[in-house]
């Protein structure tokens, strides 16, 4: 992965650059890529945001109608704020949560559960949870992707207990 640096630009926080991101990876060519993507609902302005945004940032070019990638993977490192961290997991939940609505019913594909542990328990689990989210890719081929998915892990406590400043 190569750090982007979040002081210089708030990419993550453009509508959808993520999905837009990985969508060049399967269609490289800027025409089809615009409809492709105004075809799942992309708003025209945001995706030309977005496209601009990227070559202002020198992450891509485009030479001719092929849109060429500069890094391969982006990634975050420490400089985000957390304000910007908790927006971008609220955006990818809600569109996780829209996407369940059309997923085929019959299947399980995915599932949510709700159990009981001890406290003493909860860094065992995050442990296991970091584990699955760096091996979940092992093994898979790198280059000719023709699909994206998204899948969100998330472990939290569901009885928080607020604290009372006096």
């Amino acid at each position: 992965d190569q750090y982007l640096d979040m002081k210089k630009t708030p990419i993550i926080n453009l509508p959808s650059f993520d999905i837009i991101w990985n969508f060049m990876e399967i269609e490289p060519r800027l025409d089809e890529l615009k409809k492709i993507c105004q075809d799942r609902g992309f708003n025209k302005e945001q995706f030309n945001e977005l496209i601009l945004t990227l070559i202002e940032e020198d992450l891509i070019s485009i030479i001719g109608n092929r849109i060429l990638r500069r890094k391969n993977n982006l990634a975050f490192g420490n400089s985000l704020s957390s304000k910007d961290i908790r927006n971008y997991h609220i955006s990818k939940l809600e569109q996780s949560i829209s996407s369940l609505k059309y997923l085929d019913k019959s299947e399980r594909k995915n599932e949510s559960m709700t159990f009981t542990i001890k406290k003493s328990d909860y860094t065992l689990l995050e442990k296991r949870v970091e584990e699955f989210i760096d091996n979940f890719r092992v093994g898979l081929t790198e280059g000719e992707h023709d699909e994206i998915m998204t899948i969100n892990v998330s472990l939290f406590p569901s009885l928080i207990q607020k604290r009372v400043f006096q």
